[in-house]
């Protein structure tokens, strides 16, 4: 397992240095991989990634649910990351510039078409600042490209 984080930690470098939506996740690091798809990520969240509250924004976060699951699909699933059919996501707790979060994903079932992932967003006291529940169609090839 420890040889698979430099790897997925170079697959996502990547992802995040090219222009297009994906590099908004450049600032998220992943701290630690698991071969059932639990992937754990921190970063600190700035004033790029805020409303006008001042508070991490919930966009900004429905986009981290959606890239993170998918990476941590793309980890178990041969680099297929497949294409979301469903994104949930609930706020609980808010966020502040300056504050250092962390997100867990999982993948709870990998079937033949669907695969069923969750992302938790915490606090560095572990108090939980989101939940998501993540669908995703897998039945064909949509690989991520290296």
């Amino acid at each position: 397992m420890s040889q698979l984080l430099p790897i997925m930690k170079q697959f996502l470098k990547k992802f995040t240095s090219v222009n297009n939506f994906d590099r908004l996740a450049a600032p998220v690091e992943l701290i630690a991989v698991n071969l059932d798809g639990k992937l754990k990520f921190q970063w600190t969240v700035d004033e790029t990634q805020v409303n006008s509250y001042g508070t991490l924004h919930g966009g900004y976060t429905s986009f981290l649910a959606d890239y993170t699951t998918s990476i941590a699909l793309a980890a178990i699933n041969n680099k297929n990351a497949g294409v979301s059919v469903d994104l949930s996501v609930t706020y609980l707790n808010p966020a502040k510039v300056g504050e250092i979060v962390f997100i867990e994903t999982e993948c709870k079932k990998l079937g033949k078409r669907l695969a069923f992932l969750e992302f938790q967003l915490k606090n560095s006291d572990g108090k939980l600042l989101a939940t998501a529940k993540h669908t995703k169609f897998i039945g064909n090839e949509t690989n991520l490209k290296d």
